[in-house]
Order: structure tokens, then C-alpha cells, then sequence
């Protein structure tokens, strides 16, 4: 049992924070906080910057998991829906994913058992309602930055999980602090963080030039959006975190193949992966990470649009415990691929290939090979036919979610998925199916 603060990032109500304290536990100072009995899960709706990294977070020493997020709107009602996804402790996926992986299930959490059941506990509110700023105050800039970071990662030692979404002033300097301090970090989520380069530990010495393999426990890394990650700062973060088993690259549009050979070198227990829009991999990339093999369960490679048949193969034929796979958009996978998929991939669950170049004939022999189907999308597939969805419906009865949008599917079709298929959700595009 331990206390967990989520503080959520809103533009406004600075000067309210002692107020709504105050009230609440009729102290004028955040000490009484530190004593509080049972208190598994506080969501605070404050702004978080440095100063009230120093004045307040600094004395809960013992919290294991922060949750930034500059990119919330300014309300309370949409902070608690922000708040929400952690208490299920379940990874929210970028809309680019659309087929959530089966084995994400509301509880799994890197964090263990202990933390699955602090994330499950109920909510305590704060009674007192934050006052509103008045129209002519000015609103000042909140910041978190490498100095708040330097703060938390000096005081809450025992960090387990840190979250920072679109923190664009924190740097690789104030991970690093992060990093080299909190032992105890499994989970680090830094999506949008512009000015992340590179993470890595410190080396013991300062005066040390040379820096050592990483000792902790970070399992899940997530630098969706870091838009300045090369493959040298992806080597780097690689060689000193070789114990990942979940990493998401969304949008690391200056990741190429060598960042990929990078990965499967090092991290060798790699799960999951998403390099999804990450435009300059292609082919030998592929080739790469199905070095990783049987451990791979989930790989996204969504809109990297000069992966073809050949990168596909390879894949399916080395990681074939994959449960989910997404090739969205990649115009250059075909029947051919699909068909090694579906042979070598028996166990797959998810499987989104959409806008890819598949007919009738690649939707048979999924339906034959993979029965246990549970998501599939086809949204932009524009050869296939009623035939191919009537075979998927038949074959695949335990199908729980479909995407035929922008897809020639007629009425029959869509009877044919809602008769087989119980409890299937239709995403469609067609009026005529309503």
C-alpha cells in the first residue's frame, strides 16, 4: 500500500493551490498531507510547475507515480477524464493505432501487482471547489522544467512511474536526473518532450568520461513525438536500457533502419514496439528486428510507407507469436505478405491492414489460419468484396471489432458479419447499414 499523486497539468487556478489546501485539512501549510491514512490515489486538479515541485511534492518522499500532462485542457472535468486512464492503468494508444493489442488489459500495469491495486482504489476529491481566475488577471506561463525534474528526482527516490506529455521544456538533462536517481522506475512515458534527445543514467563519477550499463529497472519507455530522435540518441538509449520490453517511436521522424538494427542488438526481451509514421524506415529495418523473434508479441509499423512484402515476410516468419500487427497504409503489402502472415501467425489476435494492397484472396487465407481473430481493419481497402467479409465472419466468429470504412461492402456483407458474428462492432462508412 502506498500513496500515488497524479497531478494534472492546467493553464490556470496557480494562486488557489494553498487555498483549496488550507480548506481541505484546515492547515496553512502541505504537511498534514505527509500523515494521511489510507489515501491510495490523489488527483490534484493544479497547475505543476517548479515551484510547486519544491513546496509541495518534496515532502511526499514516498510517491511512486506522477503523471504530467501539458497538453490537458483547462477544466476539471476533463482533468478527472485525463485522471481516468490511470486508474484503469491501461496505456492509451495514439489514434494511429486504431486495434488495441488484446494482451493491454485494464489492469496490466508495469508496475506490478502493488501498483495494479493502488490504481484500482477509489478517488478522493477535493471538497473545496478552485476558485476561478478572474477575466482580468493575466495568465501566466507554468513550466515544468530540468529544475523540477532535478527536484522530484532528488525527493521521490522511489519513483516508479513518470509520465511528462507535452512537457516541451524538459530536456535530456532533466531526464537523465531522473533516471540516475530513481532506481525504482519502471514506466516512463515522455511523449511530446520536443527537446528529448537521448535518455540515459549518469555515471557514478563525475569524474568519470565513460558511462555505465543502466542498473535499474525500466521496462517500458515511451518517446512518441520526440521529433529530435536520431538513431545515435536511440543507440544510446538502447545500450543502457537493454531490459526494455516496451518501446513506441510514433512520429520519430529521424529514426531510420540503423536506429532498428540499434534495437534489436540491445534489447533482446523487446515485447511490443511501435515505429509507426517513421517515414525513412524501410525493408532492412524489418529485417532487423525480426532478429528479435518469438519474443515479439506487438509490432506497428502504420504509414512507414516504403515497407513492402519483403520486410513483412521476414517478420512473419521469425516473430511468429505475434498477437498484433499493424501495416496501415503501407500501399506496398499484398496478398503475398498476408498469406505468410496468416501461416506463420496462428496466434494473431489484431490485425489492422488497412489502405494495404489486399483482395478476397488474402482475406481467405486469414480465415483459415487465424480463427481466433479478434480485430481487424480494412478501412480503404478498396478490392474486396462481400465474398472476402462473408469468409472472415464465417471462419473468425469470435471477431469483436471490424473496420470496413471507404470499403465496397454492400448490405449483404454487413448481415452476413452480424449474423456469424455476435458481437462484432462495425465500423462502417455506408448510411444504408444504420
Amino acid at each position: 500500500m502506498f500513496r500515488t499523486i497524479i497531478l494534472n497539468l492546467l493553464l490556470e487556478y496557480e494562486e488557489s493551490l494553498k487555498t483549496a489546501f488550507a480548506s481541505q485539512f484546515q492547515e496553512p501549510n502541505l504537511g498534514t498531507i505527509c500523515s494521511l491514512k489510507g489515501v491510495l490515489l490523489w488527483v490534484i486538479d493544479l497547475p505543476l510547475h517548479n515551484r510547486f515541485v519544491e513546496t509541495f511534492l518534496c515532502k511526499l518522499i514516498d510517491v511512486k507515480i506522477i503523471s504530467v500532462n501539458f497538453n490537458s485542457n483547462s477544466t476539471r472535468q476533463e482533468a478527472s477524464q485525463a485522471a481516468l486512464p490511470l486508474r484503469q492503468a491501461s496505456r492509451q494508444p495514439d489514434r494511429e493505432d486504431l486495434l488495441l493489442p488484446v494482451q493491454q488489459r485494464a489492469g496490466a500495469h508495469p508496475g506490478g501487482q502493488g501498483t495494479q491495486d493502488a490504481l484500482q482504489a477509489p478517488v478522493p476529491r477535493l471538497a473545496h471547489p478552485l476558485p476561478h481566475r478572474r477575466a482580468h488577471q493575466p495568465q501566466r506561463m507554468l513550466r515544468l522544467t530540468d529544475k523540477g525534474l532535478a527536484t522530484i528526482a532528488l525527493k521521490c527516490p522511489e519513483l516508479k512511474v513518470l509520465e511528462l506529455k507535452g512537457c516541451t521544456w524538459v530536456s535530456s538533462r532533466g531526464v537523465t536526473d531522473i533516471v540516475s536517481r530513481c532506481h525504482s522506475l519502471e514506466k516512463l512515458d515522455l511523449t511530446g518532450c520536443n527537446a528529448v534527445t537521448s535518455v540515459h543514467s549518469r555515471p557514478p563519477s563525475l569524474d568519470s568520461t565513460t558511462i555505465t550499463p543502466n542498473p535499474f529497472r525500466l521496462r517500458y519507455l515511451d518517446l512518441t513525438d520526440c521529433q529530435r530522435l536520431d538513431d545515435s540518441g536511440l543507440e544510446r538509449i538502447v545500450r543502457h536500457f537493454s531490459q526494455l520490453t516496451h518501446l513506441y517511436l510514433r512520429r520519430c521522424i529521424l529514426v531510420t533502419d540503423e536506429g532498428l538494427k540499434g534495437i534489436a542488438n540491445y534489447c533482446v526481451l523487446l515485447r511490443e514496439l511501435s515505429v509507426s509514421d517513421c517515414v525513412l524506415l524501410t525493408d532492412f529495418g524489418l529485417y532487423e528486428l525480426a532478429k528479435l523473434g518469438a519474443n515479439m508479441r506487438y509490432l506497428s509499423v502504420a504509414k512507414c510507407d516504403r515497407i513492402s512484402d519483403a520486410g513483412v515476410k521476414q517478420i512473419a516468419r521469425h516473430c511468429y507469436k505475434l498477437r498484433y500487427l499493424n501495416v496501415r497504409g503501407c500501399e506496398a503489402v499484398s496478398d503475398d505478405a498476408l498469406e505468410v502472415v496468416a501461416r506463420s501467425c496462428s496466434k494473431l489476435r489484431a490485425l489492422d491492414i488497412g489502405k494495404c494492397d489486399i483482395t478476397d484472396r488474402g482475406l481467405r487465407v486469414i480465415s483459415h489460419h487465424c480463427p481466433n481473430l479478434r480485430k481487424l481493419s480494412l478501412k480503404s481497402c478498396e478490392m474486396i468484396t462481400d465474398e472476402g467479409i462473408q469468409i472472415i465472419a464465417y471462419y473468425c466468429r469470435g471477431l469483436q471489432q471490424l473496420n470496413v470504412q471507404d470499403c465496397p461492402i454492400t448490405l449483404d456483407g454487413y448481415r452476413t458479419v452480424k449474423k456469424f458474428c455476435k458481437r462484432c462492432i462495425i465500423e462502417h462508412t455506408n448510411p444504408g447499414f444504420n
